[in-house]
């Protein structure tokens, strides 16, 4: 046989192989790391006029996830944000003209300590420090909403939430595959939800 259609024949054969092992290796990967998941909820005591909305942080890896308290709609590099939105639709007339976003950042000035300092330094901090989040634990963030006082209108309103994940050094990737810390890497979109106020 031909030296080059051998070859060809060759690579015919071992073609789908090779596919099939590269899509495994890249699905493995993808949900091996700081995979979480972002849910929003209202708040129960008061689900159809809620003052608070629940934002939660889920670890849906199958080990030890650390994640420090995201900031409230305001960027932050450091640890991490949350940003929710909100889409109304009146019962009656046109829907509002959507008003311009505010910005706010919040980045730590000066050089940054390693991730390990960031976790471990951080970690007994009840209130703002990093959470070790075990598998299928959540984060609960409460953030306040305004859309629901006494002279907001009737409508539909419609909440969902974006989530920011800590920023890291080059030199950190190292550093958390030698300890064997997992943290966030992804950027999440949360459900939606939708309450009608009569």
């Amino acid at each position: 046989m031909d030296f080059c259609l051998y070859r060809r024949s060759l690579l015919r054969a071992l073609l789908p192989s090779i596919i099939a092992i590269s899509l495994t290796c890249i699905g493995c990967v993808a949900q091996s790391i700081g995979h979480l998941e972002l849910h929003v909820q209202a708040d129960p005591a008061r689900p159809a006029a809620p003052r608070t909305l629940s934002l939660l942080l889920i670890n849906k890896t199958d080990h030890d996830v650390f994640a420090p308290p995201p900031l409230d709609n305001c960027e932050d590099g450091y640890n991490g944000w949350f940003k929710v939105f909100q889409d109304f639709t009146p019962l009656k007339g046109k829907p509002p003209e959507p008003r311009p976003e505010g910005g706010c950042d919040s980045d730590r000035a000066g050089p940054w300590p390693s991730i390990l300092e960031r976790i471990k330094g951080s970690v007994l901090i009840r209130e703002t420090g990093w959470k070790l989040l075990h598998s299928g634990e959540a984060m609960v963030i409460k953030t306040q909403i305004v859309a629901f006082q006494s002279d907001s209108r009737k409508g539909t309103y419609e909440f969902w939430a974006r989530y920011v994940p800590p920023s890291i050094l080059p030199s950190d990737e190292n550093i958390l595959a030698a300890n064997k810390f997992d943290i966030p890497r992804s950027e999440l979109r949360s459900n939606h939800i939708t309450i009608f106020k009569k």
